[in-house]
């Protein structure tokens, strides 16, 4: 399977800034001057997480790995691996539509976190949310056995587009 090499870049200065307080900021500023690469395989992987539950088939990154064959007709349709990225195949609101902006998002910013982190293959976990009036904001995904030595790690993911014109 080929590799994908994906930009990282900070939002804005004001977010640069607030990185570099934290313990692995020389980590983060190398991955946001080199990037990083990832396999397609562990890309395709992590896009599958949006589905996981407590239900066997669907929980640990093996399982969901599992899953791709099955989606792979979707994907190939939606998404094309060319030039040692991921480019959409269709532009506009199918890809909301479909869940599959989502879907990128949740991959890239696993894979990401798995590199910053230094971790393999990961179980991470979706935390449950608390929808509706007496609902709290929550974090997207954790892992649970993955630790700093003092911390779990939590993340919130959020994604966007970016249109780029050759």
């Amino acid at each position: 399977m080929p590799n994908l090499y994906i930009d990282i870049a900070y939002y804005n200065d004001k977010q640069r800034n607030l990185f570099q307080s934290f313990l692995n900021a020389n980590t983060l500023n190398q991955i946001v001057r080199d990037g990083i690469i990832i396999t397609k395989d562990e890309f395709l992987a992590y896009m599958m997480f949006t589905y996981q539950m407590d239900f066997i088939g669907f929980r640990t990154y093996n399982e969901l790995k599992a899953l791709v064959e099955n989606n792979l007709g979707a994907v190939n349709q939606l998404l094309s691996f060319n030039n040692r990225s991921v480019q959409a195949r269709v532009i506009g609101n199918i890809l909301m539509d479909t869940g599959y902006t989502q879907q990128i998002g949740v991959s890239l910013g696993l894979c990401l976190l798995n590199k910053i982190h230094n971790l393999t293959a990961a179980d991470w976990r979706k935390i449950p949310t608390v929808p509706g009036r007496n609902g709290h904001p929550t974090f997207d995904f954790d892992i649970p056995i993955a630790s700093t030595g003092n911390n779990f790690i939590k993340v919130e993911l959020s994604n966007s587009g970016l249109e780029r014109i050759i």
